[in-house]
């Protein structure tokens, strides 16, 4: 077997690898140890989302464009849809009325702010007066201590029999 490469690692990074080297042009042969996407590379969600760190923005969008080409390139292997979507974290508490809300309106600015391309953590940003909107990353990255002794999260801890 005459190689110009070898590639060892059958994940996403030694698939995609393999892949654009033959491409190329080059005689390649892919090697894993069990089988293609055995690891992580076969268990992830497989979701392109926006980064919390801005820093990784830039990333993130060459990704998404190339993640587009791709699509278009090789058209029902996949789909990438061309509106971005939201991301929401929920937590262990049932909702009520007022959570409802407050849930739908933070869903509905987040697709709002990501089709203007803005970027941050949609919610009430306390130091705005409760004002609702994208939060920047820079402000909401573990700089303010979490006070566990405020009402909501010692009734919240109560609940889940945690206190």
């Amino acid at each position: 077997m005459n190689l110009d490469v070898a590639v060892v690692g059958g994940g996403i990074v030694g698939t995609a690898t393999a892949a654009f080297l033959a491409e190329a042009g080059a005689r390649v042969a892919l090697f894993e140890a069990t089988e293609i996407a055995a690891g992580a590379s076969g268990r992830n969600s497989g979701v392109v989302q926006q980064p919390f760190d801005e820093v990784l923005a830039s990333l993130y969008r060459r990704s998404l464009e190339l993640y587009q080409e791709l699509a278009a390139e090789l058209p029902g292997s996949f789909r990438i849809d061309e509106r971005p979507a939201g991301l929401l974290y929920v937590g262990p508490a049932a909702a009520n009325a007022a959570d409802l809300a407050l849930i739908r309106q933070c869903t509905d600015y987040a697709v709002d702010a990501a089709l203007r391309g803005e970027s941050g953590v949609v919610g009430q940003d306390e130091d705005r007066g409760g004002e609702l909107r994208a939060i920047e990353f820079e402000r909401i990255k573990g700089g303010k201590k979490f006070d566990a002794s405020v009402p909501w999260f010692t009734g919240l801890l109560r609940e889940l029999g945690q206190a």
